[in-house]
């Protein structure tokens, strides 16, 4: 699958208003991103493209977890 097609699949998904889509939409047309869209862009991928809805990530032994945008208590 190219970019084109990960890209129409992802503007078809929902989790419009989720923290990391527009980010990853970003990234996969070729425009760069600094390191807090880039965190935002992996976590909605890792995260399922937030299908589910927003919600904290459970992986603590992810290096993003601290970083991670719904991350609850963060310190």
């Amino acid at each position: 699958m190219d970019n084109h097609e990960r890209i129409k699949d992802i503007k078809m998904m929902c989790g419009k208003d989720v923290k990391g889509r527009a980010e990853l939409v970003r990234h996969l047309s070729g425009k760069k991103l600094n390191r807090k869209q880039a965190i935002e862009a992996k976590c909605y991928e890792c995260e399922g493209f937030y299908t589910e809805g927003k919600r904290p990530c459970l992986l603590a032994g992810c290096a993003l977890y601290p970083f991670s945008p719904y991350l609850r208590n963060k310190k």
